[in-house]
């Protein structure tokens, strides 16, 4: 927090030159957000040491990553509103290393951008999308998948796949990534036994890890190296560590081992939810006999989605307040048809674009139209009667579902498994309603403006609803509806 601009520096028109960070976002309905890593300050007193700033403008400007800029920007120091139930913007800024929030007015292009990651994750953004003008959501989707780069996906999307439960598969899962260490694996390995004085020189299996290693960590670095990509990218390394050292260690000795290392890496990670999610559906992947690379087929990939399903509904209801009833069903058709079909053509549309160019739209466009019918299965499964729900866990009761559906998880021959009635009566115990003539008064952090909730025994009345931010976005549905979800009220008075 000492990265923060002094509170004398908020407001005032400052003059800044540096460069822009990251994949700039069209803003709605008009302007763009981006990073900016300032350099130079024309209040030397107000540069950070580090960190970044989040900036927006209000201007049809066409931004590219690396590109140097001298910017008039009005900056004030990171803060979010604070609500039961809401989204703490704060705390993800400071896991982002942000330093100050604000706008620009005006700017001047000083360098145009050089050769970077981020540059070619912009260029692959501005190709795909605007072959598909006729798809947008689907191509927007693909896009996703192949650099992590979210922009094109709509709210409207983003509701249809949080309703199916798969919005887990739309960021670069770690299934994603051991298909592609998988089949580079499986390709160098073919190859690496046909030629005897390489065989006799390494054994092809630690070659072959290796090589499926290294392409994953290429995809992973073109998706930016999210926090599920982390940690898969680190269990398989220590995997391929053993094949080249002696000695084995245990399943939760490598969960233990990669968790270690992202913290190390980037102890902020410990405020983001892909962290939680991804970390304990290993374990509970584990804890349920299924280790990882023992078992194969259909019968282990349906147990491990039962698993994954029952096992987490706890932290995801302790984290969203929602549950999809219909995303075993849904999950056990869309894993299999993104990771085998729509990745591979997307990533062979990427690799066909600098060879073919024609030949890498064909590749892309199957990609798009495999998505687009998977997102008609997904608009039917969401239409249906209960296929979601939102409901709230008060206190501690997440931990006594945990520990009620841990039980009833476990393998059968496991004593004490009925006991799984007893934590289950803390979770539909009733909430104690407020007696008659008492009163509770909520005045929501909604912004610039106003919305507060009165309770009584009987009535729930909401007194204004908070200001809009954009044709996309308001308090009502950033800080009220979140908060009553996390209240349970299902009505207002």
């Amino acid at each position: 927090m000492r990265d923060w601009i002094p509170p004398a520096c908020e407001g005032v028109t400052l003059l800044a030159e540096g460069v822009v960070e990251g994949l700039p976002e069209p803003a709605d309905p008009l302007g763009v957000r981006f990073r900016f890593r300032p350099e130079s300050l024309s209040e030397p007193d107000c540069l950070p040491a580090a960190g970044r700033w989040q900036l927006s403008w209000r201007q049809d400007v066409p931004l590219r990553p690396g590109e140097r800029w001298r910017l008039q920007v009005r900056l004030k120091r990171p803060q979010g509103t604070q609500n039961p139930g809401g989204f703490d913007a704060e705390r993800w800024w400071h896991q982002e290393g942000v330093a100050a929030t604000g706008w620009a007015a005006s700017g001047e292009r000083l360098a145009p951008a050089g050769h970077s990651l981020d540059d070619l994750r912009w260029r692959i953004r501005q190709r795909l999308l605007a072959r598909f003008p006729d798809r947008p959501e689907a191509a927007g989707t693909v896009l996703a998948l192949l650099t992590g780069d979210r922009v094109g996906i709509s709210p409207e999307a983003w509701e249809r796949y949080s309703r199916t439960g798969i919005t887990h598969l739309v960021a670069i899962s770690g299934v994603h990534i051991t298909m592609v260490a998988w089949l580079v694996a499986w390709l160098l390995r073919a190859c690496w036994v046909r030629v005897p004085g390489l065989a006799l020189w390494q054994p092809a299996g630690r070659i072959a890890g290796l090589g499926g290693w290294l392409a994953a960590a290429g995809y992973g670095a073109l998706a930016g190296m999210e926090l599920p990509t982390q940690r898969t990218l680190l269990m398989l390394g220590v995997i391929v560590l053993m094949r080249w050292l002696p000695g084995e260690l245990a399943g939760r000795q490598i969960l233990l081992l990669a968790l270690a290392v992202v913290l190390l890496v980037d102890p902020l990670a410990i405020h983001a939810v892909g962290l939680w999610l991804s970390f304990a559906a290993v374990a509970l992947l584990m804890a349920g006999g299924l280790a990882p690379g023992e078992e194969g087929g259909w019968r282990a990939a349906l147990r491990a989605q039962w698993l994954a399903t029952w096992g987490l509904m706890p932290l995801s209801l302790a984290l969203f307040a929602r549950l999809s009833w219909v995303s075993l069903p849904v999950n056990m058709i869309a894993i299999p048809w993104v990771t085998f079909a729509v990745v591979p053509l997307a990533m062979l549309g990427l690799l066909l674009q600098p060879l073919h160019a024609p030949a890498g739209d064909m590749a892309w466009r199957m990609a798009v139209w495999l998505m687009a019918g998977l997102d008609a299965v997904l608009h039917f499964a969401a239409g249906l009667p209960g296929a979601w729900a939102e409901f709230s866990l008060p206190g501690a009761t997440p931990w006594w579902l945990a520990l009620a559906l841990a039980l009833l998880l476990m393998p059968r021959a496991l004593p004490g498994r009925a006991l799984a009635v007893l934590p289950l009566l803390a979770v539909v115990w009733p909430h104690p309603p407020l007696a008659h003539g008492q009163l509770r008064l909520t005045v929501l952090d909604a912004g610039q403006g106003l919305a507060v909730h009165v309770q009584t025994a009987h009535h729930d009345l909401l007194y204004d609803t908070g200001p809009a931010l954009g044709p996309r976005a308001d308090a009502g549905s950033r800080v009220v509806l979140p908060y009553l979800r996390w209240q349970r009220v299902r009505r207002l008075d």
